[in-house]
């Protein structure tokens, strides 16, 4: 409920025009947090206007919650991580379904560590990322690191 309140107040800063950013995670059992994101979604809703852009960080959920963000706000950006890796299949597709105009790679570094052998991860991880995303979308990486860098672009400026 904390985290909710907070969330509430730093959104009545935001602007359309500037991003949020949003890293949803569940407990950490959880591989989809399918309720945190569906709350967050509520919350969101009800602070921002549509237009407002939005960088959903190491997006890890489901075809459906992909679906959903997208319909409450056009605007919303997919960052994948090196957790794709993990992916379970409903997973996998949203990660298939994400436009090319609203998809991002990060490495989350120094936090991710898959593979778990990684003591520390690092910004050098950022290929990797985009290989496993070019197998799962069936694109050679060099679109992906294309696409992914022309994305930055538009929703840092």
């Amino acid at each position: 409920m904390s985290q909710e309140k907070i969330l509430d107040k730093l959104l009545s800063l935001a602007r359309p025009n500037k991003p949020v950013i949003l890293h949803l995670r569940g407990q950490a059992t959880e591989t989809m947090s399918d309720a945190v994101y569906t709350r967050a979604l509520e919350i969101v809703q009800n602070n921002c206007e549509p237009e407002q852009k939005i960088h959903l960080h190491c997006f890890h959920g489901s075809t459906r919650q992909m679906d959903t963000w997208r319909r409450a706000f056009p605007n919303t950006y997919f960052s994948f991580s090196l957790k794709v890796k993990n992916f379970h299949e409903d997973q996998i597709q949203a990660t298939r379904n994400v436009p090319n105009h609203r998809i991002l790679i990060e490495t989350d570094s120094p936090y991710c560590t898959i593979p778990s052998n990684i003591r520390i991860n690092n910004p050098r991880r950022i290929g990797q990322v985009a290989m496993i995303l070019a197998g799962i979308r069936s694109q050679p990486v060099a679109e992906i690191l294309a696409i992914t860098r022309e994305n930055g672009k538009s929703l840092y400026g």
